[in-house]
């Protein structure tokens, strides 16, 4: 499962890549549920349980649909989901270090949520207890016990993204080997494509090993390649009316104010941390591939309207990710903090979705995107959260980018996403930033998304909240 060269997510032409793993060992003992200690129900959260169908929240159509149960009870699986992101910090807080093992959700065991521990003891699970009950999990949670702690996968995970990164330097193709971890197996990943690796790949492998033996996990696929392909990308048709909003189509203009090549999509609105400036996030390698100059969307009547220039951007190994201007944010009617649900098999049309926080992402968790060219097509899409902490060769030239620390969900964005915000249960995650294939999983599509909170620190940016 794991991507070497990828689809760009915003161009015409994009490079393809196969990916895949072998079968990983679980580490993981049998799972320890907590008594309940509270009504089992969800917390009252935005994610209501009444919520009428055509408002429902696009990730919880999603999982009534896959689970096949009921909308109500979805929404209560999702309300939990909406709990974990807080439960998570507590928990990073609150127990030592060497204890905490991640969190994970389960959408195998009616997404509940799982909680690794090292060495559990009757005062860590003690902890453990206090803290789900704060959050109103009590009975939709469960204890595993693991071998290694959340932060030794982070700093192995971290140690592999700086080797790789030094492996792509002079490099004409892309690389054969990319890394992520995952709480749910309590692993580190290595992936290896193929068998044509130079000596520094396997002078990296045998190093990996000897350094962390089986916490990182060195997942091969004996036919891998890395043949590209071209990719055109689709007209789109993600359009509407002011306010400014994510999940709308932009587009870079020429000189004569007319659409240049290539489309991207809209992220969330973000705020200044110094002096409140309005901007859009959208995705790094748009800014690189199609130009910094002015940006722009149509409306719905054909009229075509300026955003604003590239006020900054990043591409390379720290992320992918970019803000444009806003150069009249009250002809925008000052932009919101909304996300432009497309309707589709799995969400219904909602032009005014609110977005009330940023969070890091949680493996399992479900999350949707709207993106410039699969909203028209196939409505919002919505999946899962398969991987963290990937580091992979981004580009469709060479030599490629490598960027670390991305998430991998199991939608499958198009060309023309790049940008797309990746949101569930009024949450802020992501930005779509490539495609790629999980075969390992049995996934011919699979997305990489830059996390939200890593994109608005590089910028030194707040989200927008809705009001």
């Amino acid at each position: 499962m794991h991507a070497y060269q990828l689809y760009r997510l915003n161009r015409p032409i994009a490079a393809a890549i196969i990916l895949a793993v072998a079968a990983m060992i679980g580490a993981l003992m049998a799972p320890i549920t907590l008594t309940p200690t509270i009504n089992t129900t969800a917390p009252v959260t935005s994610a209501a349980v009444s919520t009428p169908a055509n408002l429902a929240d696009p990730a919880a159509r999603a999982i009534a649909t896959q689970q096949h149960v009921t909308l109500a009870q979805a929404e209560i699986r999702l309300a939990w989901q909406q709990a974990v992101p807080s439960l998570n910090v507590t928990l990073s807080r609150q127990l030592p270090a060497a204890a905490f093992g991640g969190i994970w959700i389960a959408p195998n065991d009616g997404d509940r949520v799982k909680i690794g521990v090292v060495g559990l003891t009757s005062r860590v699970r003690a902890m453990v207890m206090r803290a789900v009950h704060a959050v109103g999990l009590s009975g939709a949670t469960d204890l595993v016990p693991v071998k290694y702690s959340l932060g030794q996968l982070v700093s192995a995970d971290t140690w592999l993204a700086a080797q790789l990164d030094k492996l792509s330097l002079g490099k004409t193709g892309s690389i054969q080997l990319d890394a992520s971890y995952r709480t749910d197996l309590n692993r580190v990943q290595l992936g290896v494509a193929g068998h044509h690796l130079t000596p520094a790949d396997r002078a990296l492998i045998s190093q990996a090993e000897a350094r962390y033996g089986d916490l990182v996990q060195v997942a091969a696929q004996p036919a891998g390649s890395t043949v590209g392909t071209s990719l055109d990308c689709t007209q789109a048709y993600d359009l509407c009316q002011p306010p400014l909003r994510a999940g709308i189509e932009i587009f870079r203009l020429n000189s004569q104010g007319q659409p240049a090549v290539g489309v991207c999509t809209g992220g969330f609105i973000a705020s200044s941390r110094t002096n409140g400036t309005l901007y859009q996030f959208t995705a790094g390698h748009c800014a690189v591939e199609d130009g910094t100059g002015t940006w722009g969307t149509e409306f719905p009547d054909g009229t075509l309207h300026a955003i604003g220039t590239v006020h900054n951007y990043v591409l390379n190994s720290s992320g992918d990710e970019a803000i444009l201007n806003i150069n009249n944010p009250t002809g925008w009617d000052l932009p919101q903090g909304w996300v432009y649900v497309m309707p589709g098999s799995d969400t219904t049309l909602n032009e005014e979705y609110p977005i009330s926080s940023s969070q890091y992402s949680t493996v399992g968790a479900r999350v949707c995107e709207t993106g410039a060219s699969t909203g028209p097509t196939s409505g919002s899409l919505c999946g899962t959260v398969l991987r963290l902490g990937v580091t992979t060769c981004e580009s469709a030239t060479t030599p490629c980018t490598v960027v670390n620390n991305l998430g991998e969900a199991s939608f499958c964005a198009q060309p023309g996403d790049s940008g797309a915000p990746v949101y569930a249960a009024h949450q802020a995650f992501g930005l779509v930033a490539a495609q790629a294939e999980d075969l390992l999983l049995g996934y011919t599509c699979v997305t990489y998304y830059q996390g939200i909170i890593g994109a608005a620190n590089a910028m030194n940016v707040n989200i927008v909240l809705a009001h």
